[in-house]
């Protein structure tokens, strides 16, 4: 009987003899295929240990099987040792006898694929019955035989104990299992930084699959926003340098959403105390930024508006008990002014009281506008004669290059309004955009229009507006000058507040008043250097539609 094997060895100086005769200490290698001449049924049934003896010097079990009974024609040593039994034990049973029996399938299942010549090596993982017993756990390689005449008659398999790593896999599956249900993300790194595993909320949160998420840095894009200017490498080193680092990074997901994580990063360790990576935990704050960010507005508007209140009373008081005691200088300077009595210097000295007395009384109303509480007189006004008029009285005032552009839109609706009020707005806020810009800037434009606002636009508002949703008419006061930083946009409607070092006055405030009183409201946006627009909202009247005849 001749037995050639076909091996594709590490060590190339070994001859198969050699191999055969156990002269190699250790077979490096896959056997590629047996092939047997003249074979013989006491070969198939009744291989002696001669045959394969030189198994019995490898570290992992060999058995040989027949492919018709699958009985066990031969075992090794180490084969022995992991089932338990003795070699001729386990040469009186088959297969079966000592695989789990929810495992006899892929034995089936491997025999069915040698029968149909799918493949010469077959390796798949199975559970053996130990003789006390036990499960254990085994990768087998399975090796047809060839036989010349009769196809394939036996079976070698190599298998190797991996109980060991099945119950660690199983183990690692569990708290896989326990990480996903965790609803915050949770990845950890090597000491690169490279995500090497991602729990489900880290996909779900990013929106990217586990695959993409695995070998990038710790998770984070290159467009993530980190905190105080901070880059990856100055993270990775402050989480080296102290062991841990927590704060808020910005991220974007697959299709752009923008979120807010509450990341928290600290250094693993492995049993001899070595760093060996990182686990980082992040938290989505996103929605409870924007729910803390929404109070403070809140809380921000209802200040104000409690401010404005408070202010508003003192400002109304003052200006009413003003106006009695202007209306009693005005009155007695009245008298003197009849009489014949007076000098030329004297009347001279009543002139300038009273003008001074009518600049006065003129403060007290620009109050009583800016607290709401001004006179009315109310009518139905088309803006677009109201603003030609205000553009007419710049003519005298204001220099060639400072005249506002008039861009008005097609026919508005009415509103409902104070025709000497608003004009006072607008001259109030044409001027100050004059004031904000030189000769070399454009001048200021008026533009009309008409819209739908709604409750997220009123919101805009510079100031809490009593205003509702509905049809409303815009003007909008455009200007290219100096522009506002945000603290003087927040300051710019106070009473005698300015930038200017003259004009500290209420021109603005009683601006934002009669706004005010006139159910309206007021949009500003303004950048330094680049100009500010100020839109200002009037409710529209329902247009009023001529009889028919």
């Amino acid at each position: 009987m001749l037995i050639i094997i076909d091996l594709e060895l590490y060590y190339p100086q070994f001859q198969c003899k050699d191999f055969l005769q156990g002269n190699v200490p250790a077979a490096i290698g896959f056997v590629l295929s047996m092939h047997i001449n003249e074979p013989t049924s006491e070969f198939r049934e009744q291989t002696s240990d001669g045959d394969f003896g030189f198994c019995d010097h490898l570290p992992f079990g060999i058995g040989v099987a027949s492919v018709d009974t699958s009985r066990l024609v031969y075992v090794n040593q180490a084969m022995s040792a992991l089932l338990g039994y003795t070699c001729q034990e386990l040469r009186e049973r088959t297969i079966q006898d000592i695989t789990h029996p929810d495992d006899w399938q892929k034995d089936a299942d491997a025999k069915s694929e040698r029968l149909t010549g799918n493949a010469d090596s077959i390796r798949f993982r199975k559970r053996f019955l130990k003789k006390d017993g036990t499960t254990l756990w085994v990768q087998v390689d399975t090796i047809p035989i060839r036989s010349a005449e009769q196809g394939r008659s036996l079976v070698i398999g190599v298998v190797i104990d991996i109980t060991d790593q099945i119950i660690a896999e199983e183990k690692m599956a569990l708290q896989g299992t326990i990480l996903d249900q965790i609803r915050d993300m949770v990845t950890a790194s090597d000491l690169e930084g490279n995500i090497i595993y991602a729990n489900q909320a880290a996909c779900d949160l990013l929106d990217r699959p586990k695959n993409d998420l695995l070998g990038t840095l710790m998770g984070i894009d290159g467009d993530a926003r980190l905190p105080d200017g901070m880059t990856q490498p100055d993270l990775i080193n402050t989480v080296i340098t102290q062991g841990q680092w927590r704060g808020e990074i910005h991220v974007k997901t697959q299709e752009g959403h923008g979120l807010v994580l509450d990341v928290r990063i600290q250094q693993l360790f492995n049993l001899q105390g070595e760093r060996n990576g990182y686990v980082s935990i992040g938290t989505d704050i996103t929605q409870r930024n924007q729910i803390e960010q929404e109070r403070i507005h809140t809380e921000r508007k209802l200040s104000e508006a409690r401010r404005l209140e408070s202010l508003n009373a003192m400002a109304g008081g003052i200006a009413h008990d003003f106006n009695n005691l202007l209306t009693v200088i005005e009155g007695n300077a009245g008298f003197l002014e009849a009489s014949a009595a007076l000098t030329g210097e004297d009347r001279q000295f009543l002139s300038e009281l009273l003008h001074a007395s009518k600049q006065a009384a003129r403060l007290s109303r620009s109050m009583l506008e800016y607290t709401g509480q001004g006179s009315h007189r109310r009518t139905r006004l088309d803006v677009h004669p109201l603003l030609r008029d205000c553009c007419r009285t710049f003519a005298g005032r204001l220099k060639p290059f400072a005249y506002p552009q008039l861009n008005l839109g097609p026919q508005l609706d009415d509103v409902w309004g104070d025709a000497d009020q608003l004009k006072q707005l607008f001259d109030s806020l044409v001027i100050n955009a004059v004031e904000a810009g030189d000769a070399s800037t454009p001048p200021v434009c008026m533009t009309t229009f008409q819209c739908e606002l709604t409750q997220e636009d009123l919101d805009r508002s510079a100031y809490p507006t009593p205003a509702t949703p509905g049809t409303f008419v815009g003007i909008e006061i455009r200007d290219k000058g100096c522009g506002m930083s945000r603290h003087i946009m927040q300051r710019m409607f106070d009473p005698f507040f300015s930038t200017k070092f003259t004009g500290r006055g209420l021109g603005l405030a009683a601006a934002q008043g009669i706004v005010k009183s006139h159910a309206g409201l007021i949009w500003v946006e303004s950048e330094e250097r680049q100009g500010t627009t100020i839109t200002v909202w009037l409710p529209a009247l329902p247009r009023i539609h001529p009889p028919a005849h």
